[in-house]
């Protein structure tokens, strides 16, 4: 198999494109519903860096859990063999100076702030590859460590507002879609590791907490979406993802085979989170036409 097959499928097993870009162009679409405007040359723009964004972070958890997944996840790409550790980290070189270039377009184009933000974006993604160069003593308690890793939300989702006008950060609404953003992020990353036979070395939330803890600690950040989806003005759109999510999380403590059930909503309530701000446009715009 050629080397760029192999990358293909890498890309179709652990970061699959359509999924990336749907990902990428809700989140680039949300300035420009805030503005009542489409720039289509942004959005091409910006959904090209978030899809590179999520590509590179992808990358560097592959590198990270590379040991770990030997054992526990050995149908994985790099464990595998489909690609080595030194063509992943070539890959990372590659995407990132890719991304580089693109923050430049971006700042020559649009605005300063826009090009900067994504390099913040970029330059924290590598610090979490390189755990803060903390080593491991973040991972031994594991919401700190995905509340440091779930930051990166913020310029992330916020560098392509700041591409469309820097002062759409004064815009209370853009603010609250990016803290309700995080909240369903974080959410979303506990979500997805709730399995209760998990294999140790995956130190899951339950493996740490017990259930009855972690469901109130995901209780915590699904209020902060929720709280801010109301300041945002959006709980109309959000509400009804919003709370079977809040409802399903007592399935932790009282039926914990049913994880699968959580983290399904979860990811549902995620993804409307990215989207809410163009679906609300697009459906006031729709009786206009």
């Amino acid at each position: 198999m050629s080397l760029t097959r192999r990358w293909l499928t890498y890309l179709a097993e652990r970061s699959p494109p359509a999924a990336l870009l749907f990902i990428g162009a809700g989140i680039s679409l949300a300035p420009m519903a805030y503005r009542r405007s489409i720039d289509w040359a942004l959005l091409a723009v910006g959904t090209t860096g978030i899809f590179g964004l999520l590509v590179l972070m992808r990358l560097s958890d592959e590198l990270k859990d590379f040991e770990k997944d030997r054992v526990i996840h050995p149908e994985r790409p790099l464990p595998r063999g489909l690609l080595t550790v030194a063509q992943a980290r070539r890959g990372m070189v590659v995407v990132s100076l890719l991304l580089v270039l693109l923050a430049a377009v971006g700042s020559l184009c649009w605005t300063g702030l826009g090009g900067t933000l994504l390099a913040i974006a970029m330059g924290y993604i590598w610090l979490m590859y390189k755990e803060f160069f903390m080593g491991h003593g973040l991972a031994k308690e594991p919401v700190l460590y995905a509340f440091a890793h779930q930051l990166v939300v913020f310029p992330l989702y916020g560098w392509t507002g700041a591409l469309a006008g820097e002062n759409l950060f004064e815009s209370h609404g853009y603010l609250a879609w990016l803290l309700y953003n995080f909240g369903a992020s974080m959410t979303f990353e506990m979500c997805r590791k709730l399995d209760p036979r998990a294999h140790k070395l995956q130190g899951t939330y339950l493996h740490h907490y017990g259930r009855w803890t972690t469901a109130a600690i995901i209780s915590v950040f699904a209020a902060i979406s929720i709280g801010g989806g109301i300041a945002a003005g959006h709980q109309a759109w959000l509400l009804p993802v919003q709370v079977p999510l809040v409802l399903s999380v007592l399935l932790i403590p009282l039926k914990p085979g049913k994880f699968k059930v959580i983290e399904g909503l979860s990811m549902v309530s995620a993804a409307w989170h990215i989207w809410a701000p163009a679906s609300q446009w697009a459906f006031s715009a729709w009786p206009m036409r």
